[in-house]
């Protein structure tokens, strides 16, 4: 990582790379070198969100959420890569992508224990190992979905807002996540170099003919053929096929919106 000033740095280098982590978070058990790590930590298992965004006023868990948070509305991008024409609105951000595009994966120097694969970061690291664990440690406070890092569970949680903060400067769109609104310049308008992903039904219901892009979509289909509805209402236990029409019936039925069940 890279920081503004000296001190920075050297606070984040005795917090967290420090041989001695004698504070250890009861819920996960990862450790940490001093209280104040442990302690923000703790924030991310309890979902308290005290840092406010001065312009859309969403929460965040940590000031530094926060601070990358607010880079994006004010998307300056000083940051510009000296060996490609892309910018970003923080120097590690910067870092991260010269590590992730311009460094030969050979390079990466973290490598997983199972399977060999090789990360340039160690939090791609420390992710990608808990697929083989099966370790999930950072649970929704929404939902109780257990994710198995802090950044999933970060994306998980957007995906219970209707907040949409990536907006085209070409037409109306709008996006809940960068990567979405990447794709949508290149498809739509031309510009960038996102990648387009190729569109294949390659699921197929093993009942009828019909085909899907994604497994999601066709196990929902199945259930249409089964009759099983594993999503219930927690006021009226009323069951559905799909979990994205609990939030409509609560609306409808129970006159509960999203933002009253927000912590």
């Amino acid at each position: 990582m890279i920081f503004n000033t000296h001190y920075l740095a050297k606070r984040h280098t005795r917090n967290v790379h420090a041989t001695e982590k004698n504070y250890q978070c009861e819920i996960c058990q990862q450790r940490f070198a001093s209280p104040v790590y442990l302690n923000a930590h703790k924030r991310y298992h309890s979902g308290e969100r005290s840092h406010i965004c001065s312009f859309c006023g969403k929460g965040f868990i940590t000031g530094s959420d926060l601070y990358h948070h607010e880079k994006i509305h004010q998307n300056k991008r000083a940051y510009k890569c000296d060996k490609c024409p892309k910018a970003f609105n923080t120097s590690s951000d910067l870092h991260k992508h010269k590590l992730c595009v311009h460094i030969d994966r050979s390079e990466w120097k973290y490598v997983c224990t199972y399977c060999n694969r090789r990360f340039p970061l160690k939090t791609n690291l420390d992710a990608h190992t808990k697929t083989h664990t099966g370790e999930r440690n950072f649970a929704c406070h929404l939902c109780n979905h257990k994710c198995v890092n802090r950044s999933v569970l970060l994306r998980h949680i957007t995906s219970h807002s209707n907040v949409r903060l990536f907006k085209c400067s070409v037409c109306v769109m709008e996006y809940k996540y960068q990567k979405s609104l990447d794709v949508h310049m290149a498809k739509a308008h031309g510009i960038g170099d996102a990648k387009i992903p190729e569109r294949i039904k390659k699921y197929f219901c093993h009942i009828c003919p019909k085909s899907y892009f994604a497994n999601n979509k066709l196990q929902k289909h199945i259930r249409t053929h089964t009759g099983e509805r594993p999503f219930s209402c927690h006021i009226c236990d009323k069951r559905f096929i799909d979990k994205s029409y609990i939030k409509q019936h609560l609306k409808t039925a129970h006159n509960v919106t999203f933002s009253d069940m927000d912590m």
